[in-house]
């Protein structure tokens, strides 16, 4: 087709065509009034949305202003410390070392025997990292006198060999580096440095058993470094403390085993408080174990700005001069649901100003209360409030509460107020960690100045960039529309002197991608080179379809002065008036058919004259003529065209010798004035009348079908005659049917299913060929046995792997089709009534196990399957049968293979059945598993992960994975299988995991932070420097479990 002449066949006016032009190129609409930020699609000169806005209202700082930001001194009074994954906690514990200056000094004061003051600074990385002592002499060095705003402490980790990625006992470890460092520090020269630890955090405590009777008194003293105080059901830290020194009574079966009475006497055991040290460490413990999980206690505890210790210590070992009131000086708080999840932050007062250390960040608090939790559970008061510990309310003056604290550091009175002598000299320091923070800070002074350049560099781009795109868009929109509205529809009576059209003014055309990448680029170095290509028709003009924007010519030679472009779009010289064509001839065409349509279908409701032709039609070419009409023009004109129908029309009709086909069903009559419509459209297309035989070669083919059908369903009806009883399905056998002296033969259950079909309907199914097809569904290939053992009903039945036919049916069936191995089994009763049998040929044990091998991998291979999670509650548990009988999956009922009429089930329930379960298996909606309030159904499959499924669950139930208890068939699914996939589980689809809450679960815990299952493997970092883990843990036991039995048995020996 030659669309220029269709173009002339709407209308042959050129002002027309300009009009049409503008309406197709988006162009004649007036300009956009909406104050949106949004961009019109049907708009080609909206401008609107692109990006452009930031630069237009934003101003880019003044660079001098901008210099004299970034030049200026950073404002920061202490450090903070770089979190290298879970190392928040030794964060906290090196923030406490750094601000106690006594500590502090006392580690600078120390030397290394194999490093001497003299060593040059080139061999330091070599000789420096040996020794955990002078890493922490590099921390606290560099978080004093560095320039920089964050120090690194991975010297320090990796000294300690600690896992960065996994966080250890915080208590554990501060309790064995505190020994370890006082360790250290005793073999040096120095006595002023040699007892820093034992004066600065030591505090004597004597256990103590009194006897009732002889009141003899038995005492030991021990140093320890803080007190470890139980929280669960206390309000305040003074209830705490007393807990910890109360008096216990020994009676019973743990009565005292005196020494003075020779024999087991009542006693009573308590604790003394001997000497408090200048710094009070109070541990908070807020986790306890139960059923190997390690549960927060997060009860609110008050604890006071001053802590009077006199009340606690005997009556002699206080004094007048305040020397047992201690002032609150560090907070520690951990903020999350388990000991093995979180972060930890630290709260310290420095001249009266309280600090928050949270790795990094070191923030100084705006006001004088501290203020702990991130819920702003806890509150400083200065009025009286809620003080019981459990409430959200302001707490009494002077007091703080928190549900987050777990250790509280108290200084002395006289401590806090003691002037920080030298607390700035380096005199202490040695010469190489002099050498090494004059190095480090000179770099760090070189690489801020350099970042200094760039970023200025950056910012005078940005400047210039934003002034370009100001100057640029200021130009860009044309103010008037091209033309006024135009009326569309094709008018002979057309007035020229209406619609005047404006093409002979010039504009651009430009990539819109482009424009937005302009608009949203941070400098006109990331603007790249503008690709007008895209936007080109087949004709080599701009495509009426394609993403543009029409711009002033002005603001066009400006940007593509600037920028490389492989085409200019000049408008109206590269408006493509074919493609305008095509498309007014595609819009007319389209109403043409529409007509046509309308009187073809009113033709058909008429009835035709009796001398009037008909005419055969296609039926797929009736129902898409109107497609294939339009499909033919295209085809023609665009380039890459798909049609949506593979064939011409009335094609449908042709036999494959060309011909009229036999089949009727495929073509319909229509009338002859419905046919000269439908010939228009589709000039030279087959045409066949009423009168046209079919293909002769066809019909003959056609003849020879019907014999064969004719022949398959005599056969058929033989063949369900002589096998009635199978054919029905009424005769199906197990292995307790059996009878004794009977000879029995095994077939495939797939060739009984084709067998079933081709009987049922023989017309459309072709019979099986024999018998030996399917014989590989039965009998191994490899040693052509059995592969099933005898007496196991598991693979009997039309919908398992094999049936039992008795001798009649066998050779009923045999003489129909061939076989070459015959599977057959005699049962014999011996004279001691035991079973015995003969099978032929014989069983093939090693093909079963792998035939069993790979059926449960296939049924563990599966994607995107639905799982089942039902959750049980505690009381529910209990009265669960199923979950008390450690079977959590409820069995289907299994038939009794001893009832014979049980399995004698007609075929047509039976083929009903395997319907309805392959509609069950297509998840039917109106046959879909029904879910509860407390299921859950997860779609997963069965490379999933354990731990995956936990999350999910954790997702819907809000129950944290450390708590889930999950079952399947009867067994317990731990917690060290999380890595494990569900098909190494063995857990199969459309299968029921019942889900337990763990008792010691809070109801107030929300699951966030505690994806990290399964962390309580050793702490394993630095068992190596101090002492072998397993005494670690032994010792720990003792202390937290049995502390008064240990000492008790001690000095009863």
């Amino acid at each position: 087709m030659d669309h220029a002449t269709a173009a002339t066949d709407v209308h042959n006016n050129d002002t027309f065509l300009d009009c049409m032009i503008l309406k197709f190129y988006k162009l004649d609409i007036e300009p956009c009034k909406s104050r949106a930020n949004r961009n019109c699609t049907n708009n080609a000169r909206c401008l609107k949305g692109l990006g452009q806005a930031t630069w237009l209202i934003n101003q880019v700082e003044d660079i001098q202003e901008e210099d004299k930001n970034l030049a200026g001194e950073e404002q920061f009074c202490f450090r903070g410390l770089k979190n290298l994954g879970a190392t928040c906690y030794i964060n906290t514990f090196l923030q406490l070392w750094f601000h106690n200056v006594d500590l502090r000094q006392a580690i600078y004061k120390w030397r290394p025997n194999a490093i001497s003051n003299l060593i040059p600074t080139s061999s330091l990385s070599e000789q420096f990292l040996v020794n955990p002592i002078t890493c922490l002499q590099l921390v606290l060095s560099m978080m004093q006198y560095s320039v920089r705003s964050v120090v690194d402490p991975t010297p320090f980790i990796k000294c300690l060999n600690l896992d960065a990625s996994q966080e250890q006992d915080t208590h554990e470890f501060l309790s064995l580096f505190n020994s370890y460092i006082q360790n250290k520090l005793n073999h040096e020269n120095d006595k002023s440095i040699q007892k820093t630890i034992n004066q600065q955090y030591c505090m004597k405590i004597a256990y103590i058993i009194k006897c009732s009777k002889c009141k003899f008194v038995s005492e030991r003293e021990s140093d320890f470094y803080e007190l470890l105080l139980r929280v669960k059901g206390f309000k305040d830290i003074d209830e705490c403390i007393g807990d910890y020194l109360k008096e216990e009574n020994l009676d019973g079966t743990n009565r005292y085993a005196c020494q003075i009475c020779n024999g087991l006497q009542d006693a009573k055991r308590f604790i003394e408080l001997r000497k408090l040290p200048p710094v009070l460490n109070l541990q908070l413990l807020r986790f306890e174990s139960s059923n190997g999980h390690s549960r927060k206690i997060s009860s609110f505890l008050k604890f006071p700005k001053r802590l009077d210790m006199s009340k606690f210590v005997r009556p002699e070992q206080t004094n007048p001069t305040n020397a047992n009131v201690y002032n609150l000086f560090a907070v520690l708080i951990h903020e999350g649901q388990t000991a093995y999840s979180g972060h930890y932050i630290t709260f310290i007062k420095k001249d009266n100003l309280w600090f928050k250390f949270n790795d990094e960040n070191v923030e100084q608090l705006k006001d004088f209360n501290l203020k702990i939790d991130n819920d702003d559970d806890f509150h400083s008061g200065q009025n009286g409030g809620n003080n019981d510990g459990t409430g959200n309310g302001r707490n009494e003056k002077g007091f703080h509460k928190s549900k987050n604290a777990y250790m509280l550091v108290y200084k002395l009175d006289t401590e806090s107020n003691r002037p920080l002598l030298n607390e700035l000299r380096q005199s202490n320091l040695p010469d190489y960690l002099v050498d090494y923070i004059e190095k480090d800070n000179q770099k760090y002074l070189q690489e801020k100045e350099d970042l200094l350049i760039q970023k200025c560099q950056e910012r005078l781009k940005e400047l210039n960039h934003q002034r370009l795109v100001r100057q640029i868009f200021s130009k860009m929109e044309l103010i008037q529309p091209q033309t006024k509205q135009c009326d569309i529809t094709v008018s002979s009576n057309m007035n020229n002197n209406q619609n005047h059209s404006q093409l002979n003014e010039t504009f651009d055309a430009i990539d819109k991608s482009w424009l937005m990448n302009f608009f949203r680029a941070s400098t006109s170095d990331e603007v790249p080179a503008i690709d007008n290509k895209s936007l080109l028709c087949m004709h080599g003009k701009l495509n009426v379809d394609s993403s543009y924007k029409c711009i002033s010519t002005e603001s066009a030679d400006q940007i593509y002065s600037l920028y490389k472009s492989d085409i200019r779009l000049k408008l109206p010289e590269y408006f493509c008036k074919q493609c305008i064509q095509y498309r007014m001839y595609m819009s007319r065409l389209k109403q043409t058919i529409d007509d046509d349509q309308k009187l073809i279908r009113n033709l058909g409701k008429f009835k035709n004259c009796q001398d009037e032709n008909l005419y055969f039609v296609g039926k797929e070419s009736m129902k898409k003529w109107k497609n294939l009409r339009i499909d033919s023009i295209k085809r023609q004109y665009e380039v890459d065209f798909k049609p949506a129908t593979n064939f011409n029309f009335n094609e449908d009709l042709l036999c494959q010798h060309g011909q009229l086909c036999s089949d009727s069903s495929k073509r319909t009559l229509i009338r002859h004035q419905a046919w000269l419509i439908l010939r228009k459209h589709f000039p030279g297309s087959p045409e066949f009348d009423e009168n046209a035989s079919p293909c002769s070669d066809c019909l003959e083919i056609d003849r020879n079908r019907q014999i064969i059908r004719d022949k398959n369903y005599d056969i058929a009806l033989i063949q369900r005659s002589s096998l009635i009883n199978l054919y029905n399905g009424e005769l199906f056998r197990y292995w307790p049917d059996l009878l004794a002296g009977h000879c029995y033969h095994m077939i495939a259950t797939k060739f009984y299913m084709a067998w079933k079909k081709f009987v049922s309907h023989p017309n459309t199914t072709p019979s099986p060929d024999s018998l030996m097809q399917y014989e590989s569904n039965i009998i191994c290939t490899k040693h052509s046995l059995f592969i099933f053992p005898p007496f196991d009903d598991k693979y009997v039945g039309y919908d398992k792997i094999y049936l039992i036919l008795d001798q009649n049916e066998w050779t009923a069936l045999t003489e129909f089709y061939n076989f070459s191995i015959d599977v057959s089994f005699i049962r014999i009763n011996d004279s001691e009534n035991c079973d015995q049998y003969e099978l032929k040929p014989g069983f093939c044990s090693y093909c079963h196990q792998t035939f069993v091998q790979e059926e449960k991998q296939k049924r563990f291979i599966y994607d995107k399957l639905p799982i089942y999670v039902k959750k049980i509650v505690t009381e529910e548990a209990n009265t669960d049968e199923d979950f008390n009988n450690n079977n959590p999956i409820k069995k289907s009922k299994i038939i009794d293979s001893n009832h014979n009429q049980q399995h004698r089930n007609d075929f047509e329930t039976v083929q009903k059945n395997n319907q309805q379960q392959s509609q069950t298996n297509q998840r039917k909606r109106t046959l879909r598993k029904r879910r509860m309030f407390n299921e859950l159904e997860i779609l997963s499959s069965s490379h999933d992960k354990l731990k995956d499924i936990k999350v999910k669950i954790m997702q819907h139930f809000n129950v944290a994975t450390y708590d889930q208890v999950l079952w399947y068939n009867g067994k317990q699914l731990l917690s060290a299988q999380n890595n494990c996939t569900i098909g190494e589980l063995e857990i199969e689809p459309h299968t029921t995991l019942l889900l337990k809450v763990d008792d010691m679960m809070d109801e107030n815990v929300s699951p966030v932070e505690c994806t990290n299952v399964g962390n309580n493997g050793p702490e394993v970092g630095f068992k190596e420097i101090i002492i072998p883990f397993f005494l670690v843990k032994v010792l720990s036991f003792i202390y937290f479990e049995n502390l008064f039995l240990f000492f008790a048995i001690f000095l009863a020996m």
